[in-house]
């Protein structure tokens, strides 16, 4: 069951992560520095409309700092639930099933099924 349990908290990361809007978030602060980094080099601008540039990307940056942390949170929030169900039913006990999850050989493994799913996803659906 603690098998089960570890396979199941990893299904609902993953489904969490890609439904919070975690790749959209991060997409965002990407373009923001992107913005910002083309300010600083726009030489049309001078020094205080640069640093008013600036100074509003660092904003929006740190708000989506914490959209992208939030959005983490919840998704790691999403994954404990099966954890925390199987240990109060008594069906696996949430140290075993954390020091199952916490083998290099499942990580590696879980690590590359879901690259290796997330490739497959992108290459079947490249519009999404």
């Amino acid at each position: 069951m603690i098998e089960a349990t570890a396979i199941l908290s990893l299904l609902l990361f993953v489904a969490a992560l890609s439904y919070s809007g975690v790749i959209g978030a991060a997409a965002g602060v990407l373009a923001t520095a992107r913005g910002a980094a083309a300010v600083m080099r726009d030489e049309a601008l001078d020094d205080r409309a640069r640093e008013r540039a600036v100074q509003q990307a660092s904003l929006r940056l740190f708000s989506g700092f914490a959209s992208i942390l939030g959005r983490g949170v919840l998704s790691l929030a999403a994954s404990v639930l099966p954890i925390w169900a199987a240990d109060a039913t008594g069906l696996a006990s949430a140290g075993a099933v954390l020091a199952f999850l916490a083998r290099v050989d499942v990580i590696v493994i879980a690590s590359a099924v879901m690259v290796a799913g997330y490739l497959f996803r992108v290459r079947l659906w490249p519009s999404s």
